[in-house]
């Protein structure tokens, strides 16, 4: 099994080596490199191509966001997971809306944080559990009453359906079984919303949603 890169992004030294000798003790995990601050992560993600950039999202000078998005922009295929203190759904809205594919506190265990990364590798995405009910709480209440706004980009109910499992992190697989259809058929409703949606991934597939007040 190839090595997952990884490029740790936090201001604080020590917290950075504390991350890289956690990682390290996995075998099927690299770390590339480190930055301190937004704007080197920016070029260092072009420099080591990571897989995986674990971000932090207080930073000097940009913000661990605005870095987040500005690497999504120039580098689709690079997932990134946000570690942060902030156990709040305001913030990881505005991760997500970013391009950012995980988000985790940073009590969470080396267990949490290597699974993270596998998840995020693999395509999906990953919300640390003490946020996520009140974030799905949260992505309700905004979409209510702006269901209408998805028959702008002619998406059917299914693909409606399909979208909102998305929205809840579900594989496809999940999908899959919650919807009584072949694995198949899955992607082939994926690969429509996305045309439709005019995005390339799932997770720019679920920051388009929310933005639109999407799904149910």
């Amino acid at each position: 099994m190839d090595q997952i890169r990884v490029l740790l992004v936090d201001d604080h030294t020590l917290l950075r080596q504390g991350l890289r000798n956690m990682l390290e003790l996995n075998k099927n995990i690299v770390v590339v490199g480190e930055a301190s601050e937004g704007d080197e992560a920016v070029r260092k993600t072009k420099e080591l191509m990571p897989e995986v950039v674990l971000m932090d999202i207080t930073l000097p000078g940009m913000n661990g966001i605005q870095a987040t998005q500005m690497i999504k922009q120039d580098h689709p295929e690079v997932n990134v997971i946000i570690l942060t203190m902030h156990v709040d759904e305001g913030h990881a809205f505005e991760a997500i809306k970013a391009g950012a594919s995980g988000y985790l506190v940073k009590s969470a265990t080396h267990d949490e944080l290597v699974n993270a990364i596998q998840v995020v590798h693999k395509g999906e995405a990953l919300i640390h559990p003490a946020i996520t009910k009140r974030v799905m709480e949260e992505f309700i209440h905004l979409a209510q009453g702006k269901v209408e706004e998805a028959k702008k980009f002619g998406l059917t109910e299914r693909e409606m359906e399909v979208l909102e499992h998305l929205c809840q992190g579900a594989s496809n697989k999940e999908i899959a079984e919650k919807l009584f259809i072949s694995l198949k058929t899955v992607k082939s409703h994926l690969r429509s919303i996305f045309k439709k949606l005019h995005v390339s991934d799932r997770t720019q597939a679920v920051a388009r949603a929310l933005r639109e007040g999407m799904i149910k």
